[in-house]
């Protein structure tokens, strides 16, 4: 599902390609022809031509395709931010008694680079260069200051890959986050992390800390922020005692557990939907091929999917439900695994012989697709 040889031969069927063993886009002599066309035009041509091509790619019969594309024009989509800023606890709200004074650390500075790698976060990730959705915010949150340009977006589709994966990604997650209590308790997750001297590291969140599974230190600030925002409780100010220490941060770390499991169970979900394996959190890549059949019980609706995520809202609840629901469904409509497992054909193949053809369309494959 995850690799696939594309056949670039204009008049080969569907299922042909999907078979696989031919060259790929970059060793097709057509295609060297074809951007010997291209670079014949300005970047305003390049734009409308791949607008065009991709147009054609998401007009095609496969079903997810469909889907994706009426998610692309729905009026009543989620709202985009494209400030990637981490929101922060207020300690003269939170924590008053401490004085404690706010430094901002950020990415440039050395101590902000040992201190990532001593949780096992990667200085040289930038978050903000990619698309994400927030739960907490629930808005997607737009890359800054990098657009693909129109030549990577069609070969993309030619590989039989989308021109931007974490877009939707980030996208079907939208579709699928229902829980308005996994993403009250995300929004705070997703706060900027404090330490107890009252260094704000620039970029780091809550939820990194809390995935790097090692010791750290929480500030007054943002623990009494979860007892309040979350727990409704009123009842404890800072100093917190030392006393009531590893209690809270249990409670922290629980309330934590579930926005992660939520997370990884939507991303590999929206992973599988389109066959983008790496997305997939390592921790559910065996179960993949079941989640591969859940989208086919649905039909590759995420309105039906999210449906069932209600129905079974944990984790284990819904991998629990798979199986009964797979088997129900081969049953009723007399089908096999395989033939259910197959039946929309390969979506990379759909890609690539669309932009394929989208590109002959355009004249860049020039007479007879010479």
């Amino acid at each position: 599902m995850f690799g696939l040889a594309l056949a670039l031969t204009l008049n080969t069927p569907l299922a042909v390609v999907q078979e696989g063993g031919a060259r790929g886009p970059q060793e097709d002599p057509r295609l060297t022809r074809a951007w010997e066309r291209w670079d014949q035009f300005d970047d305003a041509d390049h734009r409308e031509m791949a607008a065009s091509i991709e147009s054609y790619v998401f007009d095609a019969e496969h079903p997810k395709l469909r889907i994706l594309a009426a998610l692309q024009t729905a009026k009543s989509g989620p709202k985009t931010l494209r400030s990637r800023d981490l929101p922060a606890f207020d300690a003269k709200e939170y924590a008053p008694a401490l004085k404690l004074r706010t430094k901002n650390v950020t990415r440039k500075k050395s101590s902000w680079k040992r201190f990532a790698k001593k949780y096992g976060i990667d200085p040289e990730w930038l978050p903000e260069q990619h698309w994400a959705w927030s739960s907490g915010r629930q808005a997607l949150l737009a890359p800054e200051d990098r657009v693909l340009s129109s030549r990577a977006r069609i070969e993309a589709m030619l590989r039989g890959e989308f021109p931007e994966p974490k877009y939707w990604l980030a996208r079907l997650e939208a579709e699928l986050d229902f829980d308005p209590l996994i993403q009250e308790a995300a929004a705070y997750f997703e706060h900027n992390y404090r330490d107890r001297d009252g260094n704000l590291y620039e970029g780091i969140r809550l939820a990194d800390l809390w995935a790097s599974q090692r010791e750290f230190g929480i500030s007054d600030v943002e623990a009494i922020a979860f007892l309040r925002n979350l727990l409704e409780d009123d009842s404890i100010r800072s100093p917190i005692p030392s006393r009531l220490h590893r209690g809270i941060y249990a409670l922290i770390r629980e309330q934590y557990e579930e926005v992660r499991e939520a997370e990884q169970l939507r991303l590999a979900l929206a992973g599988s939907y389109l066959g983008v394996e790496k997305a997939v959190p390592i921790v559910l890549r065996s179960v993949i091929p079941r989640l591969d059949l859940a989208w086919a019980v649905v039909g590759d609706d995420p309105a039906r999917m999210r449906a069932w995520l209600k129905e079974h809202p944990t984790r284990m609840a819904f991998l629990g439900s798979i199986e009964k629901r797979i088997a129900t469904h081969l049953t009723a409509h007399e089908v096999s695994e395989q033939e259910l497992a197959t039946r929309s054909g390969s979506l990379a193949a759909h890609l690539a012989v669309r932009a394929l053809e989208g590109m002959k369309r355009e004249g860049l494959m020039g007479l007879r697709g010479r």
